[in-house]
């Protein structure tokens, strides 16, 4: 029995109809080319997670200017690119400063929200006094 086949549009080889995937050179079969596919390869290619990061991110913080060096001279397999680098530094920096920095700030004003102390007549007018004394005192 027979299997229908085709021919791959990458490595132009032939493989079975039913296939996945080119056995020869790994390309997806379908050609299903959208908006959506081509932004879910960018953002899984910037934000792979693999041994290039850890392999990057001890000599970016303990010898600093060897990572441009090594990339300068062309060993760029082995460590990230400085574009995905920075791009996952900069979305952990923000990720990281709005959970800790602006959520402690949120608490603030909703605490002051549910808790409003009011400031009376005569509290206002012993701080008026109390700059004008500052005032006079500093001419």
């Amino acid at each position: 029995m027979r299997y229908p086949t085709d021919y791959c549009k990458n490595c132009e080889k032939k493989y079975r109809k039913d296939f996945k995937f080119c056995p020869h050179c790994g390309q997806q079969t379908n050609d299903d080319l959208t908006v959506a596919l081509l932004f879910y390869n960018t953002i899984t290619n910037y934000f792979s997670f693999d041994a290039r990061f850890i392999k990057s991110i001890v000599p970016l913080l303990f010898k600093p200017g060897y990572l441009p060096k090594v990339f300068i001279e062309g060993k760029r397999s082995i460590y990230l690119h400085p574009g995905q680098l920075y791009l996952f530094i900069s979305v952990l920096f923000f990720f990281l400063t709005t959970t800790f920095v602006i959520r402690d700030n949120v608490r603030l004003i909703d605490n002051a929200l549910k808790n409003p102390t009011f400031i009376t007549t005569s509290q206002v007018d012993s701080l008026l006094q109390e700059t004008i004394e500052t005032r006079d005192s500093l001419l």
